[in-house]
């Protein structure tokens, strides 16, 4: 993307998915890879994790060990298992399914209808082009091409702070008029916008945290009150943040 012979970016235009394809993990191609099938590339980014066919393995097993969602396609009710896997491949849906909105949303790699695989749910497997991938098997998502890889693929993290990205963005900074704020709703966003250069937080939206909240006083009134107290615990991370985003 950036040409070291030319310096002068004046008038240039770039693609917003050009620059996007920075801010995610992806495969490292040095490797040998075995692609099983191609979907839709419908969230961008490279996710390396165990398969599992339902949202409450996702749930449960996400928070010791990488997960991979592999659903026909996912629904609301998901959305638990959705935030607790590492990436998302479902065998039906488009670029506006369910699955590629929230996938974009909460900034997760995502493969959407994958048509060549073949459920099997009840065995909790899948098959594809003749090889068979079970539960606890290991796969590799590529959200920017839409592969969906057999095996542990290596996988190289963004650096904001070097390479083209960042010297792009210091071209940008020479020509901006405005301050950049990003959306964040829980620390992790917070922190991540920190180091991707954001000069604060323009807006945070407790959609989640209403959403978890109104399951619980359903439930239990005990569980409530816990959810309460680490959710304020929370949000005061998240003010925090805030702060030191300003002060710099």
């Amino acid at each position: 993307m950036v040409d070291p012979g030319k310096r002068n970016v004046d008038g240039e235009a770039v693609i917003v998915g050009q620059l996007e394809q920075f801010l995610h993990p992806i495969i490292d191609e040095s490797q040998e890879l075995k692609v099983l099938a191609k979907g839709l590339p419908a969230s961008p980014g490279a996710a390396v994790g165990k398969v599992v066919f339902t949202a409450e393995d996702a749930a449960a097993r996400g928070r010791s060990e990488p997960v991979i969602l592999v659903r026909k396609e996912t629904v609301p009710d998901d959305i638990e298992g959705m935030n607790a896997a590492v990436g998302i491949l479902t065998s039906r849906g488009g670029m506006t399914s369910h699955a590629a909105v929230v996938a974009r949303g909460m900034g997760k790699c995502c493969v959407a209808g994958c048509e060549a695989i073949r459920m099997q749910e009840s065995e909790r497997s899948f098959k594809v082009n003749g090889t068979t991938v079970k539960e606890g098997d290991w796969i590799s998502l590529d959200g920017t091409t839409g592969r969906v890889i057999l095996g542990k693929a290596k996988t190289i993290e963004p650096d904001p702070q070097g390479g083209d990205f960042a010297e792009f963005m210091g071209w940008a900074d020479r020509l901006r008029r405005l301050r950049v704020r990003a959306n964040a709703d829980i620390p992790r966003d917070a922190q991540v916008a920190r180091r991707f250069g954001a000069q604060g937080i323009g807006l945070s939206i407790a959609g989640r945290f209403a959403h978890e909240g109104a399951e619980l006083i359903a439930s239990s009134p005990a569980q409530f009150a816990a959810h309460i107290k680490t959710e304020s615990a929370r949000w005061g991370k998240v003010v925090k943040e805030a702060e030191g985003l300003r002060a710099n």
